[in-house]
């Protein structure tokens, strides 16, 4: 199952894989921008407070284009993202009405078209959101957490180890949660789709009463 939704997943990210795997490369640039951000903010305490002798104003400039860099990759990042999102919604959109436009009225639909309506709109958000922001946002956590660690080790080995410690219990909690709400999440589409359907078959079922009304009043 696991596989067959990974190689579905893969196949719809054709034509968005290279800004996903750029904004992922734009990711990884914030995260060690972030980390030589601390790293300077450090030298400039150590300055203030008399611990270095370097150059204060030297720091302060690089203090001034980490801002500047942070503001400018993070601008592209979010520009290449709603780009490769939209596109992608446009896609599964199009796919999706085709095999509806397809259907002929003496075929059989495993959904009610209420649901696949339903799901037209919310279910290819989330896919959207999943491949577009989840995936590039996933490597670049995992990266800052290494990174984070190692940067940790130099400067104090026992709050590194500490994290380390911390971080599997706060993942298994994570992880409870997680299967509660893809529960809960689960049954909310299926009664979000049942009550879309119903409307609709309360609509239709209107249309074709008043209109057999009419048929039968012109005879």
């Amino acid at each position: 199952m696991y596989r067959h939704s990974l190689r579905w997943l893969w196949n719809i990210s054709d034509g968005i894989r290279r800004s996903v795997a750029i904004s992922a490369g734009i990711r990884l640039l914030l995260v060690g921008e972030s980390l030589f951000f601390v790293y300077v903010c450090k030298i400039l305490v150590d300055i203030a407070t008399g611990v270095s002798s370097l150059a204060g104003s030297l720091y302060t400039i690089l203090l001034i284009a980490c801002v500047g860099l942070r503001l400018l990759l993070a601008g592209l990042n979010v520009r290449l993202l709603s780009q490769s999102e939209v596109r992608l919604k446009n896609g599964l959109r199009r796919r999706l009405l085709v095999r509806l436009m397809g259907v002929t009225p003496d075929g059989r639909f495993r959904r009610h078209s209420g649901d696949v309506l339903n799901r037209l709109g919310e279910d290819v958000r989330v896919v959207a959101n999943l491949l577009g922001r989840v995936v590039p946002s996933l490597v670049s956590i995992v990266v800052q957490f290494i990174a984070a660690f190692l940067f940790l080790s130099h400067l104090e080995p026992l709050l590194a180890v500490s994290v380390v410690v911390i971080m599997p219990v706060c993942l298994l909690i994570a992880r409870l949660f997680a299967v509660r709400i893809r529960r809960l999440t689960s049954e909310i589409r299926q009664r979000d789709g049942e009550v879309q359907s119903h409307i609709q078959e309360s609509l239709q079922h209107l249309v074709l009463v008043q209109t057999l009304e009419r048929e039968s009043w012109v005879e």
